[in-house]
């Protein structure tokens, strides 16, 4: 049995297939969207960089034809995609910041 918390909620059951890039001086936005979802990405400073968007962005989609899991490397400036090495399984993604009300403990 599933209920909703709060008021006008809705329950999110698709992954995140998009990662966005905002420039909040700008509001110039930049997106890269992934075939079969996306994870939490993480920024990587290039050593020695001279801006804040000098690095890499790292994120893990899912092949779903092969079953397994890609790592994606985008360039933090342009959001290019740099490089992706596949992986040799799937790993599981996306746990930060996600909220799953069916699982939730002592619900009615």
């Amino acid at each position: 049995m599933s209920r909703s918390v709060g008021s006008g909620l809705t329950t999110v059951t698709a992954w995140p297939r998009r990662i966005v890039k905002l420039d909040t001086a700008t509001n110039n936005q930049q997106i890269w969207e992934g075939p079969g979802g996306c994870s939490e990405p993480i920024f990587v400073p290039r050593p020695g960089g001279n801006s804040e968007d000098d690095g890499v962005v790292l994120t893990v989609t899912l092949d779903p034809v092969a079953e397994r899991s890609v790592l994606v490397v985008l360039d933090g400036e342009s959001f290019e995609e740099r490089a992706r090495a596949p992986l040799p399984h799937a790993l599981p993604y996306d746990f930060h910041g996600r909220f799953f009300p069916e699982l939730t403990l002592g619900a009615e």
